[in-house]
């Protein structure tokens, strides 16, 4: 039988999620995979997915041990509602426990905006590129079209995006946490989670923060990227 998760910190993108995988992957009872960048996303990108739950297994779980809560963290989930995403969870781990870090739509909008541009993947001003961004939607192709790294606006209709999930998992399989109680109220969060998995109290730990710092210069920030073989 292939080894699979029992949890999913499944999104979404500048909310918090990487913080939250580091602060718990050490954890006795955890298993979370040793390399997380970059992220799984199987459920996510198709030519993963067309791979079959064994290949998903064996490149993600091939380390699991006797860890009573086995889980991943894929940012991009949460915002796959016009992929699938929560049909594809459903249909393979129907019983899986879903963690979404969500954060206030504006910050996260520029958060996710500036992560873009120093991925090398943005180059317009933050205002154009929120007045291009149904357009870049429609009409991205190749492997633009399933990851849409430009997406900002859309990425923060939550109540869109956990529909899916939400008609499908039962209340008591989905964990919300709010990304600005994550930053305030770390310890009593991290024990609502620790208590959500089933697992016993330890001692998370100190990770440092994942922020996307701002960029004076896109052209540089993209030819450094390029140069570093990034």
């Amino acid at each position: 039988m292939p080894k699979l998760p029992n949890f999913i910190i499944a999104g979404g993108v500048a909310t918090g999620t990487s913080f939250l995988s580091h602060a718990i992957q050490n954890h006795s009872q955890i298993y979370l995979p040793k390399v997380m960048r970059p992220e799984c996303g199987f459920f996510y990108k198709s030519w993963e997915y067309s791979k079959g739950l064994g290949y998903y297994s064996d490149r993600w779980f091939s380390e699991v041990k006797n860890e009573k809560a086995i889980g991943e963290c894929s940012s991009l989930y949460v915002h796959g509602d016009f992929l699938n995403v929560a049909k594809r969870i459903y249909q393979n781990l129907p019983e899986v426990k879903l963690i979404f870090c969500l954060r206030n739509p504006t910050e996260r909008a520029y958060a996710n905006y500036r992560f873009s541009v120093l991925s090398g993947f943005e180059r317009l001003t933050f205002e154009k590129s929120l007045a291009k961004e149904e357009y870049r939607f429609t009409n991205a192709t190749g492997w633009k079209k399933e990851i849409q790294p430009n997406l900002y606006r859309r990425r923060g209709l939550y109540d869109l995006q956990l529909k899916p999930f939400l008609n499908l998992f039962p209340p008591n399989q989905i964990h919300l946490i709010k990304s600005e109680n994550l930053a305030s109220n770390t310890q009593s969060e991290i024990e609502r989670l620790f208590t959500f998995l089933g697992v016993k109290y330890e001692p998370y730990e100190n990770v440092p923060s994942f922020p996307s710092y701002s960029v004076k210069s896109k052209k540089f920030q993209i030819l450094m990227r390029r140069m570093a073989g990034n």
